[in-house]
């Protein structure tokens, strides 16, 4: 019994100093790496040994220091003596972060709280201060890509991909047409970066040059006017609020956009160097629309810009009517760089059960490793894992890097730019791509989902597409592009087809209709008298997208038939001639290499890849 009493008590010894060590840290091993919340000693700038906690996934060599990097000094936890900590006194708190303490516990509110929110609520904005308020400090920066030395015109990009030596490329199937090579191509940015030259258009890529004609730098600072100003110096940007979330020297609210360092990298430079990556961006035109020639090119160039921040208007847009605010709805982009209420995740632990883990992704593998949410950062709030590491191999060259630190899509201003951008130049099979929809490159009227030449006239085509109002021109182009570019990005939220719907589903059409009153209110900015094409003149408050879900061409003209499409045509032998198990709006993006299909399910998602990228595709598709 003595001896058994003996390792009973060695047993809690042991186990109380694995916990004591477990709370103050082992100290720092340079060889290991480390997950989110791990803690270390490590001596501190004047020699003193201290705890350090990683704030993000710590690579190998990464030192505990105060400044950017993974980790920050573990202070002691707030507790409701603590500086900047009030009684919660049953009465509104329209400032997010406020910290109160309730019951002997500290709280902090995620959005405006109601006097009736009381902070120990199921639900509510409030939520429980668990962790030490460590200060985090910024993500390790990225490498920046090398410089190209020259420009290029979209083929010679092309070129310049296909001649990579790292990936086995497509062997394409007969029946692929144009389009296809296009679209896989147009996708995927150079690999260095083309220089810029601000002082001078004539010495810029082509697409570049379009740009500084379409969107020049007095308009780009009229739309900029927002975000650098009216966000930046906003009372939740102050100075008191910062320094209870991140260090001086980072100095950006925590769930919004401005500050030093977005002043210095939302700068007209990074939106013509990110251009300058995609030479099809602005490089490729819409031949139907009214103009000719070079107007034409500048006239694409213009209503793709306008997309884009038509869409980035109402993802990250302050939404205030004008006046009395100063600057248009329209140009109120990026109040937030981060999808509120989200943020505080990044420095807390994520259990399979988390809201945000389970609508972003959902992916158990990466939640292990680095426990990361990827909810919505950037221009255009690029979500889900997938899009983070074909973004993030697209534009760094590293698939890795922004799933282990995403935070630089909200943080930097190159990357919440080129984010969007990429987004926009990106097909997801089967989806086409916005850039393709808005050149009205792709023509769904014309061609199958192979890329064959459809067997039915392109008249009997506008006759079935106009049942379930999508107007098909008679190239077989699309009428209105922008309207199917807002079924691609939020169809499965936004569009309900006339259906009864609920006051939430209310809510949703509003925002379906924002995009398209932000469209034209930015088309108008860029094109003054300009003429529009016809859809662009008949939009109303009733405007929603066209069809409900994500993925557009997967449905077959069977699907569409029924409930609650109701599609119809009025063409003899249409049933059998558009296939029945063909895509109505066509055109996916196969990828193939030696048999094997290189448009692969990543990350345990049903999502694929429209990326060729080392480290992202199969060994198949790699060269050996």
């Amino acid at each position: 019994m003595i001896q058994n009493a003996r390792v009973i008590f060695l047993a809690l010894c042991c186990i109380l100093f694995m916990d004591a060590v477990s709370a103050a840290g082992l100290p720092y091993d340079p060889q290991k790496t480390y997950k989110k919340l791990a803690r270390v000693t490590y001596p501190d700038q004047s020699g003193k040994r201290v705890k350090w906690v990683a704030m993000y996934w710590v690579d190998r060599g990464m030192l505990p220091t105060e400044g950017q990097g993974p980790w920050a000094v573990a202070i002691a936890p707030i507790t409701c003596t603590s500086e900047g900590v009030v009684d919660w006194g049953g009465q509104e708190y329209p400032h997010a972060n406020t910290r109160v303490c309730y019951k002997g516990k500290v709280y902090q509110n995620q959005w405006w709280a109601n006097s009736a929110d009381k902070p120990d609520a199921k639900g509510g904005p409030w939520k429980e201060l668990k962790l030490p308020p460590a200060i985090p400090p910024g993500p390790p920066p990225y490498s920046q890509v090398v410089p190209c030395n020259r420009t290029f015109t979209p083929a010679e990009a092309d070129l310049r991909f296909q001649q990579r030596q790292d990936i086995e490329f497509v062997k394409v199937k007969a029946g692929i047409n144009q389009y296809t090579l296009t679209q896989w191509q147009a996708a995927n940015a150079l690999d260095c970066q083309p220089p810029v030259d601000l002082k001078n258009a004539a010495n810029n890529q082509a697409n570049v040059q379009t740009i500084m004609a379409a969107f020049p730098e007095a308009t780009w600072n009229e739309f900029m006017h927002y975000t650098l100003n009216t966000v930046a110096t906003s009372s939740d940007n102050n100075e008191n609020n910062k320094k209870l979330i991140e260090q001086d020297w980072q100095s950006i609210y925590v769930e919004g956009g401005g500050g030093p360092i977005l002043k210095s990298t939302l700068s007209y430079e990074n939106f013509l160097k990110v251009a300058a990556r995609f030479p099809h961006f602005c490089g490729d035109q819409d031949i139907y629309l009214p103009s000719t020639g070079n107007q034409n090119l500048i006239d694409s160039c213009k209503r793709e810009i306008a997309a884009i921040l038509g869409h980035a208007a109402q993802e990250t847009g302050g939404h205030l009517p004008s006046p009395p605010a100063a600057d248009p709805e329209n140009r109120q982009i990026i109040s937030a760089t981060r999808e509120l209420g989200y943020y505080s995740t990044d420095f807390e632990p994520i259990t399979e059960k988390d809201t945000c883990h389970k609508s972003y992704g959902n992916n158990l593998e990466l939640l292990h490793k680095y426990q990361i949410c990827y909810y919505g950062r950037g221009l255009t709030q690029l979500t889900h894992p997938y899009n983070y590491q074909a973004f993030s191999s697209a534009m760094l060259n590293d698939p890795e890097y922004l799933l282990k630190y995403p935070d630089q899509v909200a943080r930097d201003g190159y990357l919440i730019l080129a984010s969007a951008l990429w987004f926009h130049m990106s097909p997801q099979p089967p989806k086409p791509s916005k850039h393709a929809v808005m050149t009205r490159l792709y023509r769904p009227g014309v061609t199958d989902n192979e890329g064959n030449t459809r067997s039915v006239p392109v008249a009997s085509y506008q006759d079935a597409a106009k049942s379930i109002q999508i107007g098909i021109d008679d190239n077989g182009a699309l009428v209105d592009p922008f309207k199917f570019t807002v079924s691609l990005i939020n169809g499965a939220f936004e569009c309900f087809l006339g259906k009864p719907v609920s006051d939430m589903d209310e809510l949703l059409r509003k925002k379906s209709h924002n995009r398209f009153e932000y469209y034209l209110a930015t088309l108008s900015d860029l094109i003054g008298s300009a003429l529009k094409i016809p859809s662009e003149r008949g939009y109303d408050d009733s405007t929603v997208c066209d069809l409900p879900h994500g993925p557009l061409t997967a449905y077959s003209w069977n699907d569409l038939k029924k409930g609650p499409f109701n599609a119809k045509s009025s063409y003899s032998g249409f049933d059998q001639a558009i296939g029945a198990d063909r895509p109505f709006f066509g055109q996916q993006i196969p990828f193939y290499v030696e048999g094997h299909s290189c448009a692969v399910t990543s990350l345990q998602t049903s999502k694929t890849l429209p990326i060729v990228s080392p480290g992202v595709y199969p060994k198949a598709c790699i060269k050996k």
